[in-house]
């Protein structure tokens, strides 16, 4: 009988064991080979902006996802190694030679991993295949791009399986090294107690470590810009160490710590598991780390669907137009009787139409940037770039309101929610340059909220300011239309049936488009005069490419109209690449903490069933070994989730407040509903605790 003869024996009469490491590893390929196949493709690539804020928290998620897919891995060879302990070291007693029993294991191992490479790359590949053909529909009509498998997807999840190959051969070298027979024999049923002596104040620590930990990484360059004037730039990142040096703390704590307390007999009650824990502590530790981290990226990624979508209702809410558009009153755009004619055709009615006219001057702003040792530096600049002024008249006969502004004075247009930040104030603005390059002081008065009449962020060249009608007289003589902005706002009388009527009125604007008009948001034909008089290259000279046909496609467009029925109708169309990629990185990671949650707690039960069989034959009964069991899984479930749960809360809180300084309506909304979404998660969590005390009983044998 040949040594193959031998394992192909002892696979055939252990088969548990060797799913486990078959179903571990190919379920940590199958993640990381899904998520790498979306990740990687064009489509993806093309619509994640370089060096983006979305595209960094994707491949963060992922990294962390990465590690704790990797940390699975090695959790599950090192089970499957102390399994093959006892014959490793029954047949190295017999006679056997080390090497060549290794060289046996190697191919063993090798052969096993590449079917699990094999089954969990065609897995995920087909996983990432069905994803995309729910969203493809959605995909096509905001992108009009179709997807495609990168190559790099697979050659990373080959890295990745390279990677494991690697720290498996590593865990099975060191096994063989060791020179005790014995040892050897016995690591099956060797414990990794914790070694610690905690004190409440190791909890204490703990959780002062990750409040503090979160608050300083994400609050720490704000609060240094606001009084310092000074960027830290990643610095205060090192802060998410003692955050998870904490989780760490708390874990260990409860895993060790156990007293009588004020109720000694539900200390005697639980005793045996308690000390059960404790033999077996760092590797619920261990478990228990990875299932926390994975819990908070998979909430993380979970959060960002609701705080996009309650941003784009709120404003919607906001604005109580059904259509806005605006565009140079020279490019010979609709007119009001088009437009009504356009109405007409579709059986609409249109109610309270504006149009307002706003006069495109240079006013002066403030340019805030970091110098090189990361201080926040102010440049004043006479002449930023082309601003638009609206008379108090027209403002008053377009709201109803009875605004009085003062001359030489100005109110500053904003949204309900704005507030000032560290690169724009709303006094930023003192002077403006009339058409013929005189200067004018002003001061700012203080601000108009009108929602429909801001336009981008509201600021520097973006910004719209309210002027006295005597200064808006004197500023805007001799100004022609080539110096004017019209503004068309209006409402229906039946807004949810004027979706027809929307997509043709989009398409007429955008046919009629002048080439002037076919810029990006940010451009400003001042600005980009002044960079080419001197000879520079200006970042927002490009010409834009419309979509008369596909109001879906998301592009950035200066002049882009609003029509609300458009935005209710295809928001989710418009974002679907970015809710598919952070909705797919959120499954993986909970569907990862809770198969490692659920293998952990299988394994448990699997490793404790000769510890269940003398307690049995000591008297105890079935409700106790449960009992027993169950409190361990409690600890094993209840725990991360708890912490993986606060602390992905509490940092998408930390990161709404630390963007503006406050929480605005749509963050509040989008906080309550990823409340909800942590609420499912326990849920989810509390059913595979259930399922896994049936599954853990059933393999201890109780």
């Amino acid at each position: 009988m040949t040594l193959h003869t031998i394992f192909q024996h002892l696979r055939k009469n252990n088969p548990g064991e060797y799913r486990l490491f078959l179903g571990c590893n190919t379920f940590a390929i199958l993640l990381i080979s899904s998520f790498l196949a979306v990740l990687t493709s064009p489509l993806v690539q093309s619509v994640l902006p370089e060096g983006g804020d979305s595209r960094k928290q994707v491949y963060i998620i992922f990294a962390a996802a990465l590690l704790g897919c990797f940390l699975f891995t090695i959790y599950s060879s090192s089970l499957f190694l102390r399994y093959k302990s006892r014959e490793t070291g029954i047949l190295t007693a017999m006679g056997l030679p080390r090497k060549t029993y290794m060289r046996s294991l190697s191919r063993e191992l090798l052969s096993l991993l590449a079917l699990c490479a094999v089954c969990g790359t065609a897995a995920g590949q087909l996983l990432s295949f069905i994803v995309w053909l729910c969203f493809l529909p959605l995909v096509k009509q905001s992108t009009g791009a179709a997807f495609s498998i990168s190559a790099r997807g697979l050659l990373y999840t080959l890295l990745f399986v390279i990677l494991i190959a690697v720290s498996l051969f590593i865990q099975a070298n060191l096994f063989m090294k060791r020179s005790n027979v014995i040892e050897i024999i016995q690591e099956q049923h060797r414990s990794e107690p914790l070694k610690k002596t905690v004190t409440p104040g190791y909890l204490l620590s703990g959780c002062i470590l990750l409040v503090s930990g979160l608050f300083l990484a994400l609050c720490l360059s704000p609060l240094s810009l606001r009084l310092f004037h000074r960027s830290l730039g990643s610095l205060p990142s090192v802060f998410f160490l003692p955050a998870f040096l904490g989780i760490y703390r708390i874990l260990v704590y409860s895993i060790s710590c156990h007293k009588k307390g004020a109720r000694p007999q539900h200390y005697y009650n639980h005793i045996i598991s308690y000390n059960m824990m404790k033999f077996l502590g760092s590797q619920m530790v261990r478990s228990m780390c990875i299932i926390t981290l994975l819990l908070f990226c998979g909430l993380f990624g979970a959060f960002y669907v609701p705080t996009l979508m309650t941003g784009l209702n709120n404003f919607n809410a906001q604005n109580p137009e059904d259509v806005s558009f605006f565009y140079p009153a020279d490019s010979g755009e609709l007119t009001k009787e088009e437009i009504y004619h356009i109405a007409g055709d579709f059986g609409v009615t249109i109610t309270a139409y504006h149009e307002l006219t706003f006069l495109n001057l240079i006013g002066s702003s403030v340019d805030r940037d970091y110098d090189d040792q990361g201080y926040l530096i102010e440049t004043y600049m006479e002449k930023s770039g082309y601003m638009q002024f609206l008379s108090e008249s027209a403002y008053n006969a377009y709201t109803g309101e009875a605004v009085r502004v003062q001359p030489g004075t100005y109110l500053l247009l904003t949204h309900p929610d704005a507030a000032e930040t560290i690169w724009a104030h709303f006094d930023d603005l003192d002077q403006i340059t009339d058409l013929n390059g005189n200067a004018h002081p002003v001061s700012f008065a203080g601000t108009l909220v009108c929602h429909q009449l801001v336009v981008g962020r509201g600021s520097d060249t973006q910004a719209r300011y309210v002027l006295s009608d005597s200064d808006y007289a004197m500023l805007s003589e001799g100004a022609a239309d080539k110096n004017k902005t019209k503004q068309v706002l209006f409402q229906t009388a039946d807004a949810e049936n004027s979706y027809a009527f929307a997509k043709e009125l989009y398409r007429a604007f955008s046919e009629r488009a002048s080439s002037e008009m076919l810029v990006l948001g940010n451009y400003d034909p001042y600005q980009h005069e002044q960079a080419r008089s001197q000879g520079k290259e200006y970042g927002y000279d490009r010409t834009v490419t419309l979509y008369p046909e596909q109001p879906e496609r998301d592009f950035d467009w200066k002049y882009a109209p609003y029509f609300k029925i458009l935005e209710q109708k295809i928001s989710f169309v418009r974002h679907a690449v970015f809710f598919l990629l952070f909705l797919y990185v959120a499954i993986i990671c909970l569907a990862a903490a809770v198969i490692i949650a659920y293998t952990r707690g299988l394994t448990l039960g699997q490793s404790e069933r000769l510890v269940f069989r003398d307690l049995s034959q000591l008297g105890a009964n079935t409700a106790f070994l449960r009992g027993c069991l169950s409190s361990q899984l409690r600890r094993l479930f209840l725990l991360p989730s708890v912490i993986g749960i606060l602390s992905a809360y509490l940092f998408d809180f930390f990161v709404m407040y630390t963007n503006d300084g406050h929480i605005a309506s749509a963050e509040a909304m989008a906080l309550a509903i990823n409340g909800s979404i942590c609420l499912i998660a326990a849920l989810l969590l509390a059913a595979a605790y259930g399922y896994s005390v049936k599954k853990a009983c059933r393999a201890a044998g109780c």
